[in-house]
């Protein structure tokens, strides 16, 4: 090898060295095997490469060496290739921590390789889809902690948010002059709805929380998927928390534990009444339970007015200020024909003819 310049490119096993140059003209970050004349496993920045049996080198049937090393490796390229892009960027990232991580799967893929290289292409490909595994279950453990942080981060701002409407109420409530903002801030503590969107946001993250232990997130590939998903999980808890709040508040819909009626009416100058907290809570953690609950209203309205379009329709009168309920005049009879008319006439005068003759 003292005749092959160092920064000429390699064309043989014995040049794949740490520091040099290898057939793509990349430099060699690290050496993990090299088996004189048959092949060498190595990394480059990006990636882990094969450097096959030197021209020459036969096989056990004859045949071109590398030629069979290429065969028996390609049924291992494409979980390979899913491999690279799964880790793809991790080794240059700026995080130390990224890159080790990524040389830790380097090493795995190599390992995986030489197996393959020495003849079991099995035991080879187990390796490789145990690694992509773990890939993926790393990456969907980065995913979940981005999760995490923006649930937690619009949770806390509309916390802040409750909690400063609350404390700054009374003294703008106190005011001679109304404002807008006053109007606006008065509910908070006059009807609890501060409370509401508080333990609504709680409720949301819990039912996170529980969700994170499922190991429900997606891998961070689609990272704006789960950056909106958990905004809007915080978003849809605090909003259903206020409406169901409301809804209760107005006596528009009623619910009984038992013996007992849930009323939050007539609570609303104890302070913090466990009802409240408990139906906001709920709301916030059961994310469709105040979408079922309009829905159902919904229903009802429609089945309420289907009959009377109908009526409208079979009745072939318009609804109108002066008729809304679209029912048929009394007088609406339809007109006849003079033609109509004479028949008729004729008709009576045989029949009086007949009765006559008779």
């Amino acid at each position: 090898m003292s005749d092959w310049p160092p920064t000429s490119r390699a064309t043989k096993v014995e040049h794949i060295v740490k520091d040099r140059i290898d057939g793509t003209g990349e430099k060699i970050e690290h050496v993990y095997t090299n088996i004189s004349k048959r092949y060498a496993v190595y990394r480059l920045v990006d990636r882990v490469m094969i450097q096959f049996a030197d021209d020459g080198e036969l096989g056990e049937n004859g045949e071109p060496l590398a030629k069979q090393q290429r065969s028996a490796l390609s049924p291992l390229f494409p979980i390979r290739g899913e491999i690279n892009g799964l880790i793809d960027g991790w080794r240059i990232s700026q995080d130390k921590e990224t890159r080790a991580l990524a040389k830790l799967f380097d090493r795995r893929a190599a390992d995986a390789l030489i197996v393959a290289l020495q003849g079991d292409q099995g035991y080879a490909k187990a390796l490789f889809e145990s690694l992509e595994k773990d890939v993926l279950d790393e990456r969907t453990s980065i995913a979940t902690v981005q999760y995490l942080r923006w649930a937690t981060g619009f949770a806390a701002a509309v916390i802040a948010f409750s909690l400063a409407c609350l404390a700054t109420s009374d003294f703008i409530n106190s005011d001679l002059k109304p404002s807008i903002f006053s109007a606006l801030t008065k509910p908070f503590t006059n009807d609890q709805l501060g409370i509401a969107l508080v333990f609504g946001a709680l409720g949301a993250m819990f039912s996170i929380a529980l969700t994170i232990r499922a190991r429900n997130i997606k891998p961070d590939f689609q990272k704006r998927d789960n950056i909106a998903d958990a905004l809007l999980r915080i978003f849809i808890g605090a909003v259903s928390a206020v409406v169901i709040f409301s809804l209760f508040k107005s006596s528009l819909l009623s619910l009984r534990i038992g013996d007992m009626p849930l009323d939050l009416k007539n609570n609303a100058s104890e302070g913090l009444p466990h009802q409240a907290i408990v139906v906001a809570f709920l709301a916030g953690f059961l994310e469709r339970l105040v979408g079922n609950i309009l829905g159902g209203i919904g229903g009802k309205l429609v089945a309420q007015e289907t009959p009377k379009a109908e009526a409208s329709k079979a009745g072939g009168t318009k609804a109108s200020e002066k008729n809304p309920e679209g029912e048929p005049a009394k007088d609406d009879q339809p007109t006849k024909s003079k033609k109509d008319t004479d028949k008729e006439n004729a008709t009576a005068k045989d029949a009086a003819n007949h009765q006559s003759a008779a």
